[in-house]
């Protein structure tokens, strides 16, 4: 990403000789996509911004809605989910009125992105479905492995496992035959560590860890996703260590979710709380997220003998997961009710078995 932005900034000045304000704006955009890569979403943003007005005022529909489409990421990511899925729908009309398939099926992909933070599950499913056929037609394989990201952690979490294995599969296809980068090793260690398959999701993690390191690339969420892999494999210390280098740097609500279990299973219970409210308190924070950070706060109360607040954590637990029917975070959070509690909560199903990965987790976090 280091080279890439050196050769766009060469290109920026000979356009900036030229006069070509076009150019200089279309530059804008490639400088914003590494900008994004890098994490770094204030300076995509300001180049963006830039890059839409100019093409605006020179007429150019296609150049502004890839503006607009990629600021829509932007917003998702900064967890201005309205105003992302306002954007979102606003260029996929528009790109249809042109015929632009692809930016569509982006489109679709976000809109995916947003319902299964929601935890909206059946939209997002069916919205990640729709972009994959899109993407297929078009033998975009780009696109597709951004529409097989939200789809494989749809299925996961509505249980879907042989759906989501297959999924995982195309999606390793992808990252062994084609030049996609980290992105659908990314996708797979997400989905392995949602399941509870920890060795899947740190193999994963590492691999996407080390090509995002290759391109400049930011490298935070694997970073997270591995130390919850490592935690699900009972590994306390070096989830600490992974968590610590990942807090340092991004305050992000997983991080800090993750953070919660991890300070809860290494009983350090006054920072497992303080993650916890960090993440309750942030509106950016995905259902998910706020799962993670219920089951950590409940085994903290109970280990500081608050067995009433612990019970409090728990039910808020299943409540949040109950509510999206996304059945790992159902089964993980009736399994620390029962840990806590001692009984069976009335929304425990008992054919869906707690991955290993999430039962170690639970046996550590409530550990006494």
């Amino acid at each position: 990403l280091v080279d890439a932005e050196w050769f766009f900034g060469e290109a920026d000045a000979l356009y900036r000789e030229l006069g070509d304000e076009r150019g200089m704006a279309y530059i804008d955009q490639h400088r914003a996509w590494i900008a994004f890569l890098s994490n770094d979403l204030p300076t995509a943003r300001q180049r963006l911004s830039h890059a839409a007005e100019t093409l605006g005022g020179l007429g150019d529909r296609n150049g502004v809605g890839w503006a607009f489409g990629l600021m829509a990421f932007i917003e998702f990511f900064e967890g201005h989910f309205d105003e992302a899925e306002r954007l979102a729908r606003v260029v996929a009309r528009e790109a249809d009125e042109r015929g632009d398939d692809w930016a569509v099926g982006m489109m679709d992909t976000l809109l995916a992105d947003l319902s299964l933070w929601r935890g909206n599950l059946e939209p997002a499913l069916s919205g990640a479905e729709k972009a994959r056929g899109r993407f297929k037609r078009l033998a975009d394989k780009f696109g597709l492995v951004q529409a097989l990201a939200p789809l494989v952690r749809a299925q996961v979490a509505l249980g879907m496992h042989s759906a989501a294995q297959r999924t995982a599969e195309e999606l390793l296809a992808l990252a062994e035959t084609g030049r996609h980068g980290p992105f659908p090793l990314l996708a797979v260690a997400g989905a392995a560590m949602h399941r509870g398959l920890g060795p899947v999701a740190e193999h994963m993690a590492d691999r996407a860890i080390n090509e995002l390191q290759a391109i400049g690339a930011a490298t935070f969420e694997p970073e997270v996703v591995l130390a919850v892999a490592q935690l699900q494999q009972g590994r306390v210390d070096d989830a600490l260590v992974t968590m610590e280098r990942c807090t340092a740097r991004q305050q992000h609500p997983f991080t800090m979710a993750a953070a919660a279990l991890i300070h809860a299973a290494a009983g350090q219970d006054d920072d497992a709380l303080e993650a916890t409210d960090a993440v309750i308190s942030e509106p950016g924070a995905s259902y998910l997220d706020q799962v993670f950070a219920y089951v950590a706060a409940a085994g903290a109360a109970a280990r500081l003998g608050q067995a009433e607040q612990a019970e409090l954590s728990a039910q808020a637990a299943v409540a949040r997961a109950l509510g999206t029917g996304d059945v790992v975070a159902m089964s993980l959070a009736t399994h620390t009710y029962a840990a806590v509690t001692g009984n069976h909560h009335p929304a425990h199903d008992e054919r869906t078995p707690l991955g290993d990965g999430w039962a170690t987790v639970v046996r550590l976090v409530t550990a006494r």
